[in-house]
């Protein structure tokens, strides 16, 4: 027998839409739990975690997808799951509210089916090494004295997910040094492993950090707080030409009998940054011409009473009605015969 299909809960309150995208889901070979507000929404993760969560940001019953997504990624139990917000809404607030809250991908209805599908294969394919990777550390943590046939095989799967990962799989050891490098990371950093085995992380680390990352390596081999291990956090990372670019990093922390290490998945984030900053630099515009329009009203308005007051000194009618409203007249005040 084959194994099960991944699981993708869809929240989506339109029947048409969570038709539509049962259909494209199920012809990708993957099964679909649907759901029409965020509370039901949260109560079916709560019964059965999925693989991924597709929903929409306009949703019935109180709950938008904005806070259905910061509910899920606040948890722990939930965090991992990677969420595709795909919505109607296209203003700039929307997509950095969206990206803000933790979601990994914003799509616009219309769906294209291609973008849907490419965008859900990547994000599983980088969902599966995850739960592997979590799971395998679990493994060894019970079985840290014994090698077992089980365990050979586990490995041997763990290899082949890390080298047809698209993301950048880096292992280190407690001393800092590299042992691990696949394919990914060789994309990523220009570096190949016969070039990285054997060198200290710091090579690709931007200088101005390194103090920093040395610093954390000891506090967490004493025994100390962990800052970024069991997180996904936002760092700079060097290539091998010295180019400094923006990087997510998933870092775990496993221990054998041959001692401690840590294994970092690593995402390229330049494109997101730069849509974001675009996003963010097309707003602060909009926002300034907002503000020099208002200024310019502001100014029409002055002008409008200083003509009114030049009319009245001249004993002429005002030119502008007033935008205040007229003091009510007296009871006690008779018309002029």
């Amino acid at each position: 027998m084959g194994s099960a299909p991944r699981t993708v809960l869809v929240v989506e309150d339109d029947e048409h839409n969570r038709l539509l995208l049962e259909t494209l889901l199920a012809d990708d070979g993957l099964a679909a739990t649907m759901v029409a507000d965020g509370a039901a929404a949260l109560a079916a993760v709560a019964a059965r975690l999925p693989d991924l969560v597709i929903l929409d940001i306009l949703l019935p019953g109180g709950m938008d997808g904005f806070e259905v997504v910061r509910r899920l990624k606040a948890d722990p139990r939930t965090q991992p799951i990677p969420i595709i917000i795909l919505t109607a809404l296209l203003d700039l607030e929307s997509r950095i509210a969206g990206l803000q809250a933790g979601a990994e991908e914003f799509l616009c209805k219309p769906v294209d089916r291609i973008e849907l599908t490419t965008r859900v294969r990547n994000l599983l394919k980088l969902k599966e090494y995850q739960d592997f990777l979590a799971e395998h550390n679990r493994i060894l943590e019970e079985r840290v004295l014994e090698r077992t046939a089980s365990l050979a095989a586990s490995d041997e799967h763990f290899r082949a997910v890390t080298q047809t990962a698209d993301a950048a799989i880096v292992t280190a050891d407690a001393a800092g040094t590299i042992i691990g490098w696949n394919a990914g990371a060789e994309r990523m950093f220009g570096y190949t492993g016969a070039e990285v085995i054997g060198q200290a992380l710091t090579l690709l680390i931007p200088e101005r950090y390194r103090e920093r990352h040395l610093g954390g390596m000891q506090r967490v081999l004493a025994g100390g707080e962990r800052h970024v291990i069991g997180k996904s956090v936002e760092l700079h990372g060097m290539t091998k030409r010295g180019n400094e670019f923006p990087l997510e990093l998933s870092l775990s922390e496993w221990e054998t009998a041959q001692g401690r290490f840590f294994t970092g998945i690593i995402r390229d984030i330049t494109e997101r940054k730069q849509a974001q900053d675009a996003l963010l630099s097309q707003l602060d515009e909009l926002r300034r011409w907002e503000d020099v329009g208002l200024g310019r009203e502001d100014r029409v308005q002055e002008l409008k009473r200083e003509i009114n007051e030049l009319c009245r000194r001249l004993d002429e009618p005002a030119r502008y009605p007033s935008e205040e409203p007229a003091p009510a007249q007296s009871q006690a005040a008779k018309p002029k015969p």
